[in-house]
């Protein structure tokens, strides 16, 4: 059975994670955001004290379109089955 408040509770936790991520990401800046790698990866139990998400970072240059940077940033729990896609947009 689908317990929703739980589901509820992982989604708040899972968006909490993205948004983290996303706003390290825009501290960065432009220029800082292009000496990352193009995909992060923090599989499950890397995570400090939510040993259960997994999260994967993706930075895009020159997109949407030149002079900006695409990051989207997405957080997994139970094995995958679920997930939280956040994207953010910086320009140069």
């Amino acid at each position: 059975l689908h317990d929703p408040e739980r589901f509820a509770q992982h989604l708040i936790t899972a968006t909490t994670l993205a948004t983290a991520q996303l706003e390290h990401c825009k501290s960065l800046g432009y220029r800082g955001l292009a000496r990352l790698p193009e995909m992060t990866a923090e599989p499950y139990r890397s995570l400090v004290d939510f040993p259960s998400y997994r999260r994967q970072t993706a930075v895009a240059l020159d997109t949407p379109d030149r002079g900006m940077t695409q990051v989207t940033v997405t957080v997994s729990w139970d094995g995958d089955a679920n997930a939280v896609h956040m994207r953010l947009i910086v320009a140069e």
